[in-house]
Parts: structure tokens; C-alpha cells; sequence
């Protein structure tokens, strides 16, 4: 597993005014959790109402990460729709997934590639629709329940994953840590494998990258430029197979290019997938 690094837990919670504060137990659980242990890792706690709220608090860990190299694990407590695509925020607001993306990535780019995302909601197939190949990653990992689940396993879950967090102060074990519970770890470098073999399965056909391009072309062409490329530049810009692009993608989606350090990150390699 690719290492992460920290410094604190940032606890989020829009939670309706007549409900159990579970944001504000399991911050006051984390507070416990330290008094016996010698670390350096502070736990913070923010109540908020809206979409508004949420990003000045998410731009506020952005400057924080910046500025001091302050790494936050980021527990957001909030309930999640019906369909699972979105947060449901306390002031009725719904965020969806592509809005989190955009939120994350930003916080991301912040902390060098080293965000990790608890949530407490069901977040099943929908978080693998956030990961571009052509981006930037938006997370190191999510770590919440896939299915539902009670919410007393969940919380039992969340306290085993934090003493262990704060007993080994490190990512490298969360896939034993998190076996017994019913939490799952996704990682930002599993989804991006999962993309990258998808699209080279369904779009790198060498009939799907004639037509591809041939539809590029013509698109082109509604916008009248004066020498388009040729229809096998276009294709071998579409065709993302091999070990050279494979590199170049994974590295550019760890940001390699602004963090040479980020290589520590990448544990898997094209021989790897079996492609």
C-alpha cells in the first residue's frame, strides 16, 4: 500500500438539530483516545449548516495544509440520499459526488496527495465515479461503509480504525485494521488501476479508436479549423495502452511532477495488472 502521511482528524458534522451528535462523540471519544498515547497528532471538531459553510472550512485546511504542512484526516458526518449519490447537509442542501470531487481534489493538491476521507454514509459504487485518468487524484483513500449497516457497527468500526491510527501513526496496515469491522478502504491507486484497465478494455479497440477519432474529426470540422490533425494522430492520441502512457498517467494523477516525493505513493506497476 502506498504510504500516507498526517497530522491531526478533522471531525465534520451537518447533522439535523434533533439528532444524536455523532461527530461530536466520536471527537470526544478521539480526545480520550490520545491522553494515554505520546503523539503529535491534534483532533478538531466543526458543526456546520450548508454548502457555503462546508467550503470556507475546506478552503480554511487547504491554506492550513499549504502554509504549515498541517495534514488533516478529513470524518464527515452527515446523512447520505436515498440513492446514495449525494450528502444530505443540515440545512437541506444536496452535495453530490462530482461537487465532493472538486472539494477534494483542491485538498488534495494541498496535502501533497496524502487526504484520507472517513464517512459514517454508504458510499457503495458512487466513489468509483470520481476518478479521471487524465486528473489529478482527489484523495488517498475513503474509508466508510459500502452497505448499510447499524449505526452502533459503524461507530464500532470508526474507534477500532482511530486507536489504531494513533497507536502505529501510519496508513500502512488500514486493510488488516479495518478487516474485522464493517468499514472498506478504497484507495485513490485502486480506483485509478480499476479506470485505466476500463478504458483500455472498452475504448482502445483498434474498430472503437477508428471510430473515435472519426467522430473527433467531424467535430472538427463544425468548427472550420484550418488543418486538423490526421485521423491515426488522433488515434494515438486516444490510445492509452502500454507501459509509457500507463506510467505517464499514474504519475501525473499522483502528481509526481510537483511532488517527486509522491513516488513513495505508487506500489503498483503496468506488470502488475495483467494487461
Amino acid at each position: 500500500m502506498s504510504t500516507l502521511n498526517f497530522s491531526k482528524i478533522v471531525v465534520l458534522e451537518s447533522l439535523p438539530d434533533v439528532e444524536k451528535r455523532t461527530g461530536r462523540l466520536i471527537f470526544q471519544d478521539l480526545e480520550i483516545i490520545t491522553i494515554p498515547l505520546d503523539v503529535d497528532i491534534t483532533v478538531e471538531y466543526q458543526a456546520f449548516e450548508s454548502k457555503h459553510e462546508m467550503d470556507a472550512i475546506l478552503t480554511q485546511l487547504s491554506h492550513e495544509a499549504i502554509t504549515y504542512n498541517d495534514y488533516p484526516i478529513l470524518h464527515i458526518e452527515a446523512h447520505g440520499s436515498d440513492d446514495k449519490k449525494s450528502l444530505v447537509l443540515n440545512s437541506g442542501e444536496f452535495v453530490d459526488w462530482f461537487e465532493l470531487e472538486n472539494s477534494f481534489r483542491t485538498l488534495n493538491l494541498a496535502t501533497k496527495g496524502n487526504l484520507l476521507i472517513v464517512m459514517a454514509t454508504c458510499f457503495g459504487a458512487y466513489v468509483n465515479s470520481v476518478v479521471s485518468l487524465l486528473d489529478r487524484a482527489p484523495f488517498w483513500g475513503v474509508i466508510g461503509p459500502e452497505h448499510e449497516v447499524y449505526p452502533d457497527e459503524i461507530f464500532s468500526g470508526l474507534t477500532k480504525f482511530y486507536s489504531s491510527i494513533f497507536a502505529k501513526r501510519t496508513g500502512g496496515d488500514l486493510y488488516q485494521t479495518l478487516n474485522s469491522t464493517k468499514l472498506k478502504l478504497i484507495t485513490a491507486e485502486w480506483l485509478f488501476v480499476k479506470a485505466y484497465k476500463y478504458y483500455v478494455d472498452k475504448h482502445c479497440d483498434s474498430k472503437i479508436l477508428r471510430k473515435r477519432a472519426d467522430d473527433l474529426l467531424r467535430k472538427y470540422e463544425t468548427y472550420s479549423i484550418k488543418y486538423p490533425p490526421s485521423i491515426e494522430m488522433v488515434e494515438h492520441f486516444l490510445n492509452l495502452k502500454g507501459e509509457k502512457n500507463f506510467d505517464r498517467l499514474l504519475s501525473n494523477f499522483f502528481m509526481v511532477d510537483l511532488y517527486p516525493q509522491n513516488t513513495n505513493k505508487i506500489s503498483v506497476s503496468y506488470e502488475k495488472i495483467g494487461l
